[in-house]
């Protein structure tokens, strides 16, 4: 809790916004570029398939949301989840199911970003971010296109013929994708990951996805995990969506904000934010800090 007379000296500087953890307390820290983890940067595919290119797969752009998380992560941070004992089960392909959960703000966006950084050194992945600014990021339709644009640039990369048929089949049943429908791409998305070694799929803030379309989703990644031995889902969202699949694994981010690696990437972010106000004292430095640090873990 924060007394009246803190609440008084905060109430001088510049608003501030956490973005991370903005549900920390009630100040917020101004946007500004933070180090990004690591130099290089997921490209989108530039294989275009064929007939002609992927572009009639028309598909909503995860990368947007993957470059701007990235942009904001705090060098050092999320480690702890990628040291957890369930991630590296289900990395190493021991649990097929791996289900994030935490309040909104608690960083959930920026740990699915880190998963993303780490499989794409050596692994088939495939990611969505669902999105309420974005329209076209809210619905069924949205990420069913978007997983199968990006598994088929992988198979036509992989130079497959089984796959360029199938690709080729649903574009002449489409009518040039003029008619694409949900159930012919899950369809084809099925066929073209079972013709790959192992997949990852990521998929961030399920909990955006429009209620009446979470079920579709859900009994997609069962299919999926039930037909394909070779398919490995880790999905983010807030607490309340029902997590009583029997095939996922639960880590709770409320339940483990005063663990020490959730604690530390607290403070490295709230550091490098206040880092950036050289108009404050350390003394108000400090006591905001504080404050952030010691709501964000429930005190």
């Amino acid at each position: 809790m924060t007394d009246n007379s803190a609440e008084n000296n905060l109430s001088k500087p510049p608003s501030l916004e956490i973005g991370m953890f903005n549900q920390a307390s009630q100040f917020t820290i101004t946007q500004s570029p933070i180090t990004v983890i690591g130099s290089n940067q997921i490209n989108q595919s530039n294989v275009v398939g064929s007939p002609k290119d992927l572009k009639w797969i028309n598909a909503p752009n995860p990368f947007e949301n993957f470059y701007s998380a990235e942009q904001k992560i705090v060098q050092g941070t999320g480690t702890w989840l990628l040291e957890h004992r369930l991630f590296q089960e289900w990395k190493t392909g021991m649990s097929p199911f791996l289900w994030l959960q935490g309040k909104a703000g608690s960083g959930k966006t920026f740990l699915c970003t880190n998963v993303i950084k780490t499989l794409r050194k050596d692994s088939v992945f495939l990611y969505y971010y669902f999105d309420t600014r974005d329209k076209a990021k809210v619905d069924y339709s949205g990420i069913v296109s978007s997983l199968l644009q990006q598994v088929a640039a992988e198979a036509i990369r992989q130079n497959s013929k089984n796959a360029y048929n199938a690709i080729h089949q649903l574009y002449i049943n489409s009518k040039e994708g003029k008619f694409l429908i949900p159930e012919d791409m899950e369809s084809t998305l099925l066929d073209l990951m079972a013709m790959m070694d192992a997949v990852y799929i990521i998929i961030d803030a399920l909990d955006e996805c429009a209620e009446e379309d979470q079920g579709k989703l859900l009994a997609l990644v069962d299919t999926l995990l039930t037909k394909l031995k070779n398919c490995f889902v880790f999905v983010s969202s807030r607490p309340h969506i029902n997590t009583t699949h029997n095939k996922a694994e639960i880590i709770s981010l409320d339940k483990q904000m005063s663990d020490v690696g959730i604690s530390s990437d607290i403070k490295k972010y709230v550091d490098t934010k206040l880092q950036k106000q050289h108009a404050w004292s350390p003394e108000l430095k400090a006591e905001i800090k504080d404050t952030l640090v010691n709501s964000a873990n429930g005190q």
